[in-house]
């Protein structure tokens, strides 16, 4: 994997901390792993390999990178570390996708998983809470799935949302 951007906290995952690189280099911590899927937003980035592990680096601000040592909390992670899901579970994510302040995974087995920004809970007029939340990886509740509907769903993420696609039945 060669990135080639802004640096400022990490998020090219190359071990620096500049403002911004003009050449490609390549992201040591991933050499010899097979990358089969990578997100990119805001301040981090993220990378699954062929085996279904996850990778994430850069500012874990807002616990977007699901790492579990507080070592990490609100802090700047510029090389990629490997993620563990809570309860030791046997977890093998598929695809991921970042937001601003949020990373999004899909896993095995059609669970979606979601680590940063509690967005039902920032965006509520009732509740609102702005905070960082490093609680790790948690279940997403998934659109209701109806005979009308393909039970198919594609996942995204972007800045501050994350979206489920569903298509209608063509019968």
């Amino acid at each position: 994997m060669i990135p080639l951007r802004s640096a400022q906290r990490g998020q090219l995952g190359n071990g620096e901390i500049v403002a911004s690189v003009d050449h490609p280099c390549l992201v040591e911590g991933l050499a010899g792993v097979k990358i089969v899927d990578i997100a990119a937003a805001g301040w981090h980035s993220a990378a699954v390999s062929s085996f279904g592990d996850l990778y994430t680096w850069g500012w874990n601000n807002q616990g977007q990178l699901g790492l579990h040592d507080a070592q990490h909390n609100g802090r700047v992670v510029s090389q990629p570390q490997l993620v563990s899901f809570p309860g030791d579970e046997d977890v093998t994510v598929e695809k991921v996708h970042c937001g601003t302040g949020h990373t999004v995974v899909e896993v095995a087995g059609q669970d979606v998983l979601v680590v940063g920004w509690d967005l039902e809970a920032r965006f509520s007029y009732v509740r609102a809470s702005p905070g960082p939340t490093f609680e790790g990886f948690r279940k997403l509740q998934q659109p209701a799935r109806t005979e009308t509907v393909d039970p198919a769903v594609e996942v995204g993420a972007g800045a501050n949302q994350i979206y489920f696609l569903q298509r209608a039945r063509t019968e």
